[in-house]
């Protein structure tokens, strides 16, 4: 009987008390896994990016409370990554 292996595809918010992992999906594809991660990390990144020239800004009134918001949320929010579980 042999194994299938799964993978899970996940990230993580939050740090110490709030921590938490949102897992987003399972596939057989390993190859469609990481293209996912590829993506869905070069995406955290840019946005990071684009918020951190704001990051001396935000108190200021012509700076939206859901910018704010985002910001805060983007900051918390780790790294896509895959799990691999064997399915018997």
């Amino acid at each position: 009987m042999s194994k299938e292996q799964y993978y899970i595809v996940f990230y993580s918010e939050g740090s110490h008390g709030d921590y938490s992992v949102i897992e987003l999906f399972v596939t057989k594809d390993y190859e469609y896994a990481k293209k996912y991660i590829d993506k869905f990390n070069a995406m955290l990144h840019k946005w990071t990016e684009y918020y951190d020239q704001f990051k001396d800004n935000i108190w200021d009134d012509d700076f939206s409370e859901y910018k704010r918001d985002r910001m805060y949320q983007l900051y918390e929010t780790n790294e896509a990554s895959i799990s691999k579980i064997d399915y018997r």
